[in-house]
């Protein structure tokens, strides 16, 4: 009897045991039932050690097989972070890792508090191209893993982004660098070019032509107050003062019969015209044919210019708090 009875406290104990085990690891919620008890215990071994570091993080793992209608996996994630509390609630140093198995989906979410030690581009570089290989193999239990690991070594200080971030030739050949690098940007630059060069050129035009103005009318007012010759472009071609006044009559006098010899300002509303900036940039060859501009530039109105311009357009989680950071990706 007394044999017996040992043998039932035994059993007993050992259940308890394994209860009171399983209950202490908090950290890991695997619904999918991918993880093995080593990647678990793994988790939860990650976490004792963070109870001796400064800011106290608490980093948790779940597992779904699929997200529940209606949910996208950012928003699972924030709220299950804010349900359970993940990380120090002094610090809001907590890390959330959701895995959806039938979606394809992984999302790391950050507490506010360690924004800056995981900003959303390490997020993502954490959930690794190693990772997505096993996930695509439909080893979840090894990515989450390889995840945890990467999350871990940040926790722990031992890898920083550059670690995660190599440059981004890092792997390529010489050959690889200009077809899929170089070449792209070099024709991304050369479209923008034949769009804007144009608009651009008409732009120096017009403040070449301003500039032209406001020396002229200094030089007429040379004789006059001293002060004229201080005057930026700006202030002496729009000044009322009789002076200044008086000087633009003198030019208006002196080129107003010569048509196309008119000197590049003329035409601008600034000075003896109607031509605006925006009829500078825009208006096709026969409108700008009666601006004496036109006759300074008139490569700028060729057929090919007007094509490319007239273009378009014991263990308990802490109340950390997220406020949104991490990063998704799917496999």
């Amino acid at each position: 009897m007394k044999r017996v009875l040992y043998f039932f406290s035994l059993v007993i104990f050992g259940l308890f045991c394994g209860v009171t085990a399983y209950g202490e690891n908090i950290y890991v919620e695997d619904h999918a039932d991918v993880l093995s008890a080593e990647t678990k215990e793994e988790i939860n071994q990650y976490n004792q050690k963070y109870k001796k570091l400064e800011l106290r993080p608490q980093f948790a793992v779940v597992t779904l097989s699929e997200l529940p209608d209606g949910k996208s996996i950012e928003s699972y994630a924030n709220e299950k972070f804010n349900e359970l509390g993940v990380g120090d609630e002094e610090h809001d140093s907590g890390v959330l890792y959701v895995i959806a198995v039938k979606d394809r989906k992984q999302r790391i979410e950050v507490g506010y508090g360690l924004e800056e030690t995981i900003p959303d581009a390490l997020a993502m570089d954490l959930m690794n191209e190693e990772a997505k290989e096993k996930f695509r193999e439909e080893n979840y239990d090894a990515g989450v893993s390889i995840v945890a690991a990467n999350i871990n070594d940040v926790l722990e200080g031992n890898k920083t982004v550059k670690d995660f971030s190599p440059g981004i030739f890092a792997g390529l050949s010489l050959w690889e660098i200009i077809t899929e690098r170089i070449g792209p940007v070099l024709i991304g630059l050369g479209i923008l070019y034949a769009f804007i060069s144009t608009p651009l050129n008409k732009l120096f035009i017009y403040r070449k032509a301003r500039k032209a103005f406001a020396v002229e009318l200094k030089d007429r007012l040379k004789d006059a107050d001293p002060k004229y010759q201080r005057y930026s472009t700006r202030k002496i071609i729009h000044s009322k003062e009789p002076p200044v006044e008086e000087a633009r009559k003198a030019i208006k006098k002196r080129y107003g019969k010569l048509k196309r010899k008119r000197p590049l300002y003329y035409d601008f509303t600034y000075a003896f015209g109607t031509l605006t900036l925006w009829k500078l940039l825009w208006s096709k060859k026969k409108e700008m044919q009666k601006y004496s501009v036109y006759y300074h530039h008139r490569d700028m109105w060729t057929s090919s210019s007007s094509s490319s311009s007239d273009s378009g357009g014991s263990d308990s989680w802490g109340g950390g708090s997220s406020g949104g950071g991490g990063a998704s990706s799917d496999w």
